[in-house]
C-alpha cells in the first residue's frame, strides 16, 4: 500500500512541478504550502504512509520545477528567485532564435548537477557540520566583496556612479520588501519588477516579433570547470540561512567574463538542482531546512531519517528523466506557438498575468513593490549598467542578516 501511495505521489509531483514551472508567479513553495495544509486535514492524521506520500510529491514537484522553470524565464523573461539571474542571457538567446538552445543548456547542467550531487552525498554527510563552522563567518565578507567587485567592473566613473545608485535603490527595496512590509510571496513582485517587467515593457515598444526558433544542440565549452564551480558554490550557499541559488549565481557570475552567457546559463541550471539536493542533506545532518520545499517536508514528516533521505534521493533520480523530457517538449512547443503570435500581445498578456498574480498573492503592498521595482529595473537600461547590480535586493539583506542576526 505504501509503495502505491509513493507512486501516485511521484506522478502528482511531476504534474504539479510542470504546472508551477510554466506559469509565471506560481512557485513550488506555494504548492508545497498547499500540500502541507491538505495533509493537516483531520482524515489524514495518523496516516504516516499518506503523509510520506505528500512529502514525496513535494520532492518530485520541486525537482521537476527546477528544470521546467527556465522555459518562462527564456521565452517570456518572467523570473522567480531561482531563475532570476539567468533571465537576461536566456531571453537574449530567444530573441536570436536560439531559445531552445538556452533551455537545453540549463537542462544539461541541471542534470549534471543531480548526478554530481547524488554522488557527493556520502561525503557531505560526514563533512557538513565542519563545513558550516568554517564557511559561516566568511559569508558577509564574500557577499559584500562580490557586490563591490561587480560595481568596480563597470570601470568608467560615470557608470560606477550609476551602478552604486542602482545597487542602493535595489538594496533598500529588498530590505523593506523582505523584512518590513510583511508581504506574502515577496519575491514575486520584487523580482518580476526588477527583472521581468522592464524587458516585457521594452518588448511592447519593439517593432519586431519573436524570431523563428531553431532547435539546435548547444556546444558546451569548459563544461567540467563550470560544473565544478557550480557544485562548490551550490554546496557552500545551500546549507546556510538566508542563502540560496541566487546568491551563489551572483558570486559565480563575478568569476566569469561579462560575455560568457552560456557559462552563466550552465551555472544557473546546475545551481537549481544542486541546492535542492544539498537542502535534503542539510535537513538530515543538522536538522535545519534552507529552502521552501525542504521546510514543507519538515512540517510534513518532522525529522528526516536515513531511510527517508534514501527514499527522497531515489525519487529525485526517478523524476529526472521525465523532468528533462517534459522541459524539452514544452520548450519546443513554446518556440513554435510564440513564433506564430504577436509579440506585443504576448508581452501585454504576461504583464497582465504578473500584475494579476501579484494582486492575488501579495495584495496592495505587493502591487506597490511591483511598481517601484519596475521603475528601478528600467533605470538600469536607461543608464546602461549591468542588471547584476539589482541582485543587491537579495545580497544586501543577506549580509545584514549575517552581520546583525547570526
Amino acid at each position: 500500500m505504501e509503495w502505491i501511495i509513493i507512486f501516485f505521489g511521484v506522478i502528482a509531483g511531476i504534474i504539479a512541478g510542470a504546472v508551477a514551472g510554466v506559469i509565471p508567479g506560481v512557485h513550488p513553495n506555494l504548492l508545497a504550502s498547499i500540500a502541507v495544509a491538505v495533509s493537516g486535514l483531520g482524515f489524514f492524521q495518523g496516516e504516516r504512509s499518506i503523509v510520506v506520500g505528500f512529502a514525496v510529491m513535494v520532492v518530485a514537484m520541486s525537482m521537476v520545477n527546477g528544470f521546467v522553470n527556465f522555459v518562462p524565464a527564456t521565452y517570456l523573461g518572467a523570473p522567480d528567485d531561482e531563475t532570476v539571474t539567468s533571465v537576461l542571457p536566456a531571453h537574449k538567446y530567444m530573441l536570436q532564435g536560439r531559445g531552445h538552445e538556452a533551455v537545453l543548456v540549463t537542462v544539461i547542467s541541471a542534470l549534471a548537477g543531480v548526478v554530481i550531487s547524488c554522488i557527493s552525498v556520502p561525503l557531505l554527510l560526514v563533512t557538513l557540520d565542519e563545513l558550516e563552522m568554517v564557511v559561516k563567518p566568511t559569508i558577509p565578507w564574500v557577499l559584500g566583496g562580490v557586490t563591490i567587485f561587480l560595481i568596480g567592473r563597470e570601470k568608467e566613473a560615470r557608470r560606477i556612479g550609476y551602478a552604486i545608485m542602482v545597487t542602493l535603490f535595489a538594496a533598500v527595496l529588498g530590505f523593506f520588501t523582505l523584512n518590513e512590509l510583511g508581504i506574502k510571496e515577496p519575491f514575486l513582485p520584487m523580482l518580476s519588477g526588477l527583472f521581468g517587467l522592464p524587458g516585457l515593457i521594452r518588448g511592447v515598444k519593439s517593432q519586431g516579433g519573436i524570431p523563428k526558433q531553431v532547435h539546435s544542440f548547444p556546444k558546451l565549452e569548459r563544461a567540467g570547470l563550470t560544473m565544478a564551480m557550480t557544485f562548490v558554490a551550490g554546496s557552500l550557499f545551500s546549507f546556510l540561512p538566508g542563502l540560496g541559488p541566487s546568491q551563489a549565481a551572483v558570486v559565480c557570475a563575478s568569476m566569469i567574463k561579462k560575455k560568457a552567457e552560456k557559462m552563466f546559463l550552465m551555472i544557473n541550471g546546475g545551481l537549481n538542482t544542486v541546492s535542492m539536493i544539498i537542502g535534503f542533506v542539510t535537513m538530515y545532518v543538522i536538522d535545519k531546512a534552507r529552502n521552501g520545499s525542504v521546510v514543507a517536508i519538515g512540517k510534513l514528516i518532522g525529522e528526516i531519517a536515513m531511510s527517508e533521505l534514501i527514499l527522497f534521493m531515489g525519487v529525485i533520480l526517478c523524476v529526472v528523466y521525465p523532468a528533462v523530457l517534459i522541459t524539452i517538449i514544452i520548450s519546443k512547443k513554446c518556440g513554435e506557438v510564440l513564433g506564430k503570435m504577436n509579440y506585443k500581445k504576448v508581452c501585454y498578456g504576461v504583464i497582465g498575468l504578473i500584475i494579476l498574480l501579484t494582486g492575488i498573492l501579495s495584495g496592495v503592498k505587493g502591487l506597490i513593490v511591483l511598481g517601484t521595482a519596475t521603475a528601478i529595473g528600467m533605470v538600469t537600461a536607461i543608464v546602461d549598467v549591468q542588471r547584476n547590480h539589482l541582485m543587491s535586493c537579495i545580497m544586501v539583506p543577506t549580509v545584514a542578516y549575517y552581520v546583525f542576526s547570526v
